[in-house]
């Protein structure tokens, strides 16, 4: 307690801010009942907010976005996957952005992937609606979608010919783990490395034998 006071009066006196602490400031002042200016100039300077990668926004966030454009009828716009905020990163919260998608008026979820290739979407598709919730949580859905793409200019090919399988799935050995013991991180980190690596050379091999 006292370090995390400390710290705050030590970084006023020296006028040095992060990143977090622009954030918190903006929280805290947003918190105070006489913040109806501060709420204004925002608005003024803003006329409508999009917000990309919204599946790593934090609690703090989600309530500086929701005080400033939440209430009123503003163009604000949220894209992101809540997929990839189960994974936390950059402090992401799941459930601060299914939250937030409750509160939408609408919603819209692309229908085409331009990444890809057909066939592997159609692999990822079929592997992922096998489940009725394959990402745990009810409320995030797998929504099967498309290549953009055409055919013609799709997928990896050797030598000329098209991968045939472009969605493998790998089964890693337990070896003297003990039975239905599972894979640690620590030894998977020494392991898919260089299995990858390997599965890269005799693919490569492969290639040049032809």
């Amino acid at each position: 307690d006292f370090a995390r006071k400390e710290l705050r009066e030590r970084k006023r006196r020296e006028n040095v801010r992060s990143f977090d602490d622009l954030l918190l400031d903006l929280y805290r002042a947003l918190q105070e009942k006489d913040c109806t200016e501060l709420v204004s100039r925002v608005r003024g300077q803003y006329k409508a907010v999009l917000i990309d990668e919204f599946q790593d926004t934090d609690p703090v966030q989600m309530a500086i976005f929701e005080t400033l454009y939440g209430p009123e009828d503003f163009s604000f716009f949220r894209i992101g996957d809540p997929k990839q905020s189960i994974y936390g990163f950059r402090g992401a919260d799941v459930f601060a952005y299914l939250d937030a998608a409750r509160r939408v008026q609408d919603q819209f979820t692309l229908g085409e992937n331009w990444r890809s290739s057909q066939r592997l979407i159609t692999g990822v598709n079929a592997l992922f609606e096998r489940s009725i919730h394959p990402f745990v949580l009810p409320e995030i859905q797998f929504q099967p979608v498309r290549a953009g793409r055409s055919e013609a200019d799709q997928g990896l090919s050797w030598n000329g010919t098209p991968d045939p399988s472009p969605l493998k799935l790998w089964f890693v050995k337990r070896e003297s783990m003990g039975q239905g013991a599972k894979i640690l991180k620590g030894k998977a980190d020494a392991i898919l490395p260089e299995a990858v690596a390997r599965d890269i050379v005799s693919i490569l091999n492969a290639g040049q034998a032809g």
